[in-house]
């Protein structure tokens, strides 16, 4: 989670779009540039790139969801602090254990951390 890295890869990631869709960058277009902007954060976070600021704003939202809703959400950050969560317990630890199969590796990963540390290790493995 670095701000310089994130900005540098909103920047190339705004390159990528704009060369893939031919759009000439015009500095007068704010709306369009806000927009690809926004369009190529939204692509680094899915990669699992974030700036510290991300970060706030996910534990600011955790912090004001329910669990159940932050275990379903889209934010990757979300999701990791929700099953580190010690409302989440290990009865829906093991229902999640066929829908965890279909997320990023790095939620698989924490997921598989909470199960061995509350000893349920064999019905987290994959």
């Amino acid at each position: 989670m670095c701000t310089i890295i994130s900005s540098r890869e909103i920047f190339w990631k705004g390159h990528e779009i704009r060369n893939a869709q031919s759009i000439e960058y015009d500095v007068c277009n704010k709306k369009e540039n806000y927009e690809i902007g926004i369009q190529a954060h939204e692509m680094i976070k899915a990669e699992g790139i974030f700036a510290q600021y991300d970060f706030f704003d996910a534990v600011e939202q955790y912090f004001h969801l329910p669990i159940e809703k932050t275990l379903k959400s889209d934010d990757m950050v979300i999701k990791i602090l929700s099953l580190i969560d010690r409302r989440v317990g290990k009865r829906t630890l093991h229902r999640m254990r066929e829908s965890i199969q279909n997320e990023q590796e790095i939620i698989q990963y924490f997921y598989n951390l909470r199960c061995e540390a509350d000893g349920i290790r064999g019905l987290c493995k994959k």
